[in-house]
């Protein structure tokens, strides 16, 4: 039934001939500079909806969303961070992933294809029905969504959103760390992390993978239960201008515990390439870290 079901998802591209071409020479994205000059070449985007068949699984967006057409022209988004965490996850730890920060499913549903269970989760009411309707386009996989932020305490706290096409930017963070101002989208429900995941989901949980634009110290802080638990690989996006004082680097490092740090860092040369580096934290320049 499950097979059934996926072959009966109808796709469909953009009207536009030039975009439907990008999205064929996507390979040529792993030759470095090509996307600048693929987005200079196409130069605005329309608003055109899509749904297409990744690598990953089925995807439905529009062009005119910044995260969404890069699902639709590269096949995926992020996917060279991806397989390089994935690179460091074992064999043995690939039962239950925790993805905070979901926004429209990429990274869910590349995780779901590796891991035996998936739960995502996503308060930012402006991407919550593209991400529930990416995972029911995907019905093989075993990712359940959780309209929640996860954090130290329970409540209702307001969620900003700069202003822009990059809809996956939400934030509970009131630091001005986009191009453009914070603008209020809604008051959403933010869950105790540990007690919330103790009620909802079955450990142990293997690997974390944290996206919240500036507030990943208050969901570490509501993980210490389940990090001292079940000593999860943790993947955590951090943002410099959060790290800037040896206190917040401090308290990272307390919250982390023993856990080695690696940068996923781009090699030099021709092709796009993402590779583990150490860190030991003395700085954070914004970017992807995995904890092991």
């Amino acid at each position: 039934m499950e097979r059934d079901a996926m072959q009966a998802v109808t796709e469909f591209e953009p009207d536009a001939v030039s975009w439907r071409m990008a999205r064929r020479l996507r390979s040529l994205v792993k030759i470095r500079g090509v996307r600048r000059l693929r987005s200079l070449l196409l130069g605005s985007a329309p608003e055109q909806a899509f749904r297409v068949r990744n690598s990953s699984g089925v995807f439905e967006g529009d062009l005119s969303s910044l995260l969404e057409r890069n699902v639709y022209l590269d096949g995926g988004y992020e996917s060279e961070q991806i397989a390089c965490f994935l690179d460091l996850v074992p064999g043995n730890r690939r039962g239950t992933l925790l993805d905070i920060g979901a926004n429209i499913g990429t990274h869910s549903i590349a995780f779901a294809g590796v891991f035996a269970r998936v739960h995502a989760f996503e308060p930012n009411p402006t991407v919550v029905k593209r991400l529930k309707n990416n995972i029911g386009l995907n019905p093989e996989l075993d990712v359940t969504v959780h309209e929640v932020a996860l954090g130290e305490a329970k409540g209702v706290f307001p969620f900003y959103a700069p202003a822009g096409d990059n809809h996956g930017q939400g934030t509970l963070s009131t630091v001005e760390q986009y191009e453009t101002s914070l603008v209020k989208l809604a008051d959403v429900q933010v869950e105790a992390a540990s007690a919330y995941i103790d009620q909802h989901i079955e450990g142990p949980i293997d690997a974390i993978k944290i996206d919240v634009q500036g507030t990943e110290k208050s969901v570490l802080r509501g993980l210490k239960g389940i990090i001292l638990r079940d000593d999860p690989i943790i993947w955590v996006e951090l943002e410099t201008p959060f790290y800037r004082s040896q206190e917040a680097l401090g308290e990272l490092k307390d919250l982390l515990g023993h856990k080695q740090a690696f940068r996923l860092t781009m090699g030099s040369g021709l092709f796009v390439n993402f590779g583990p580096e150490p860190s030991d934290l003395s700085s954070v320049r914004t970017g992807n870290y995995v904890f092991v």
